[in-house]
């Protein structure tokens, strides 16, 4: 392949992705894509099957080429309008605008000039053939707001690719006094405690976690999290999930005195082994009631009348007696041969989801940059202006602005009115 078919090529595949038609076509996929992702799949399934899937990657990485080409493609000419007044303005294309009027030609065009100084107007004064010709424009910067506005596109998009192939989502669990071991950050993180706060009305009001950071063995920051409230620390986030109740379980032999103890959660079964049977915890439930079928469950979330639904297994797994049982905390439950049971006690533990999002502050600056371009687009219109000195002591005065037409009309009637006053006879 020669040189020219390479330059051909890349030319091809450059005009295909600076196509208006491509760039569109590829966002409108990409948002189809999430909100497909959103709506129908749980968060954890969205990010296995959808984010971090090859073609949603590629759609993305299409489109933010696709969004810098085309501010690439558009770069020079809209610097070109930003820092250059348009002094190549024909009389024939003067009189194809819309907004035009004719006024006595003033004999120092630097009167007509200040005059649109002062209404904001950058203006610059050139001759032809003895004639003069005055440019003005104002609000130039808006035409920065499409390319400001695609380039936060890009920067969004990358962020969004660079989060997703560099970042990190996990979770974790447990109760006060477990260390949580992060080798992959550089640190770990202890529960230090655990705590519900209730309203009067024994609904819940908060959930409470302290947590402390340790690096090489030294305690470096500790902090209480509660919802939307994260621990944050070198790029990772600890958010309040989820909790959950886990209740204290002691056997004991009344004829040894020895004891042993468990703390076992909802759908936990732990092993005695001089019975050599199982306790199966079914469901805590912290305020006890039945239901009129007969079946076990909860007033509220309060403790307000704790009890236990369990069940015995052999180390087969097999259920020993009654398919299940149901004791309050506290109570001591009499086996066999000398042997008792109680659930001593209860307490929660917390659950944290674990993210790190490297991507996030790009993602920040992105969208405060697109908060930027959006206000150039719609609220900083440019709008230029010529006063051309034509023949028999007349000037032509003609105006354009690509956007916001009306408005420019009514401006454009005030300018030529005040232009009319300051250059008649001068």
């Amino acid at each position: 392949m020669n040189r020219q078919e390479e330059k051909g090529i890349s030319q091809q595949i450059w005009d295909f992705l600076s196509s208006m038609r491509v760039g569109i076509g590829l966002l409108l996929a990409l948002t189809v894509m999430s909100l497909y992702a959103a709506t129908f799949l749980e968060h954890g399934e969205a990010m296995e099957r959808v984010y971090t899937s090859w073609w949603f990657m590629g759609t993305l990485a299409v489109t933010a080429a696709s969004l810098l080409v085309c501010s690439i493609n558009r770069f020079p000419g809209i610097m070109k309008r930003v820092h250059v007044l348009k002094t190549d303005a024909s009389p024939g294309w003067l009189d194809s605008l819309e907004n035009r009027a004719e006024i006595a030609a003033a004999k120092r065009p630097e009167v007509l000039a200040e005059a649109l100084k002062k209404k904001g107007f950058r203006t610059g004064i050139s001759f032809d053939d003895g004639k003069y010709l005055i440019s003005a424009d104002k609000g130039r910067f808006g035409y920065l707001g499409s390319l400001v506005t695609h380039i936060s596109l890009v920067l969004i998009l990358a962020a969004g690719f660079y989060g997703v192939v560099a970042g990190d989502e996990g979770g974790a669990a447990g109760f006060a006094g477990r260390l949580i071991e992060l080798p992959q950050y550089g640190f770990d993180v202890r529960i230090d405690d655990f705590t519900i706060a209730y309203r009067d009305d024994r609904s819940v009001e908060q959930y409470y976690s302290t947590l402390t950071v340790i690096e090489n063995g030294i305690e470096v920051k500790q902090e209480t999290i509660f919802v939307n409230r994260p621990l944050r620390h070198r790029g990772v986030n600890f958010y309040q999930s989820t909790y959950g109740w886990g209740v204290d379980v002691v056997f004991t032999n009344t004829v040894t005195g020895e004891g042993e103890e468990m703390l076992l959660t909802d759908g936990q079964r732990g092993f005695y082994h001089p019975l050599g049977i199982y306790v199966n915890v079914l469901r805590f439930f912290p305020d006890f009631t039945m239901t009129q079928g007969g079946m076990p469950t909860t007033r509220s979330v309060y403790p307000a009348n704790p009890g236990v639904v369990f069940q015995f297994q052999d180390h087969h797994g097999q259920v020993i007696g009654e398919q299940f049982y149901i004791e309050p905390i506290g109570r001591e439950i009499d086996l066999v041969d000398g042997f008792t049971m109680e659930f001593a006690g209860y307490r929660n533990y917390t659950g944290l989801q674990i993210i790190k999002q490297p991507g996030k502050p790009l993602a920040l600056f992105a969208s405060i940059l697109l908060i930027v371009g959006l206000f150039l687009c719609f609220y900083i219109y440019p709008r230029r202006i010529w006063v051309r000195q034509g023949e028999d002591g007349v000037a032509l005065v003609a105006g354009t602005s690509y956007r916001n037409k009306v408005g420019f009309g009514l401006e454009f009637e005030q300018i030529t009115e005040k232009l009319k006053t300051v250059g008649g006879g001068q």
